[in-house]
């Protein structure tokens, strides 16, 4: 379980900094987290049997999302020593109301961090690549959107004065820690044609990796030498490695299999793809998708 921890944290931020800025203006958001935050707070757990017992039992009963944001507080709270962490916390004005990820609080500094843990699909266009041209698995979420949100809703929502630092000089600082992993067509990922997007605001050393249609898979693996499992979210970052002898049985799936899908599904495939054995987890797509 502590690999699933380091993968999901270990994820590049999908967007910069300097990137927030120039899509959306001088709003003052940093992208978190600190270079040695996660590096720190990971050797830390690994040395508690404690902690890693924690992380353990809470991972089976935690939806992806929710795991994502527990391994956020563990590194905010072993990670660093500067700051007070408080998490899920309620706010409201005249104007909105609603609830904090987390408030860092030190004596001089108090930061407002939003998290978040995405999949988007690139579907290309006629038109340039853009920002909402990446759809969630269920197409009932977009990129753009989301980062809409997260900056111009999520991180605007007042601090409660209480957990204002107690210098009171300067006003809360905001944070966006956005890990996730951009899916690229079959085709465009292998070779090595996924188009620069750098211009619309995403962090160009993203994670990346593939989405496809059943067909795609079958005419480029050698079907009687590879391995396809349907992957349930629980097991989305779990290193193959760790996976017992029962999972790899009940996750198996067939080509056939895949040609009867009725929504999209992640898979963990190992199969040769021309003269190379690639080993890659990706999303595999409904025809009508």
């Amino acid at each position: 379980m502590i690999e699933s921890m380091c993968s999901i944290l270990q994820l590049p931020s999908l967007v910069t900094t300097d990137q927030i800025r120039d899509v959306y203006g001088p709003l003052g958001i940093s992208v978190y987290p600190p270079n040695d935050l996660v590096a720190l707070g990971m050797s830390r757990i690994a040395r508690s049997p404690h902690l890693l017992e924690l992380v353990t039992l809470s991972a089976p009963r935690l939806p992806l999302g929710r795991f994502f944001e527990r391994c956020v507080e563990l590194m905010l709270v072993y990670g660093q020593s500067e700051y007070e962490v408080f998490s899920n916390i309620k706010t409201s004005n005249q104007f909105v109301q609603g609830e904090l990820d987390f408030v860092l609080r030190s004596i001089h500094e108090t930061i407002h961090l939003e998290v978040a843990l995405k999949f988007f699909l690139y579907r290309p266009q006629k038109e340039p690549i853009h920002l909402s041209h990446f759809h969630g698995p269920n197409l009932n979420d977009r990129l753009d959107l989301k980062l809409d949100k997260l900056i111009l809703s999520q991180l605007q929502k007042p601090v409660p004065e209480s957990y204002l630092a107690p210098s009171g000089f300067a006003k809360p600082t905001k944070a966006l820690w956005l890990s996730g992993i951009l899916f690229y067509p079959w085709q465009m990922f292998w070779e090595q044609s996924v188009p620069s997007t750098s211009s619309i605001g995403i962090n160009p050393l993203h994670q990346k990796s593939w989405w496809a249609r059943a067909h795609e898979i079958e005419e480029s693996l050698d079907s009687t030498d590879s391995l396809i499992l349907n992957l349930p979210k629980s097991h989305w970052f779990k290193p193959i490695e760790e996976f017992s002898g029962e999972d790899i049985q009940s996750f198996k799936t067939t080509l056939e299999d895949l040609y009867n899908l009725e929504d999209p599904i992640m898979v963990h495939v190992e199969g040769q793809v021309g003269f190379k054995r690639k080993i890659r987890r990706g999303f595999v797509v409904p025809d009508k998708w």
